[in-house]
């Protein structure tokens, strides 16, 4: 991990992890995300904080994701629709959505049907 993201042994807090995600939750919540969101966008920050992956825990993406959310980058409530698709592949107008709300909307299509081709796709 880059230095820039360690905190310092003498500054660092330690927070269970049942207060941290209600927190989380609330905060996204706020921000305009429906109950089964803001549960999965937490568990993808708690996640991370927990495997160490600090980067991209609560510390340093919360704040992110508010600002994006309080701007109009990110789209607390967005709705998907495919542009093109193939028997292996799709591309989908995602309107401005947190990428983890994309990931758990993306079985559905091509992606579910039986398919002589095996691929494996990452929203960008």
């Amino acid at each position: 991990m880059l230095e820039r993201f360690h905190v310092p042994v003498a500054d660092r807090v330690y927070v269970d992890e049942a207060p941290m995600r209600a927190a989380t939750e609330d905060i996204f919540r706020a921000m305009g995300l429906s109950d089964e969101d803001a549960v999965l966008c937490a568990d993808v920050l708690l996640f991370n904080d927990i495997r160490g992956v600090e980067s991209h825990g609560v510390s340093n993406m919360l704040r992110n994701y508010v600002g994006e959310y309080r701007n109009g980058r990110l789209n607390p409530r967005p709705s998907f629709t495919i542009e093109r698709e193939s028997t292996s592949s799709s591309s989908r107008d995602r309107q401005w959505e947190h990428s983890t709300m994309c990931e758990s909307m993306w079985p559905t299509s091509s992606a579910e049907s039986p398919s002589p081709h095996s691929v494996t796709g990452v929203p960008m």
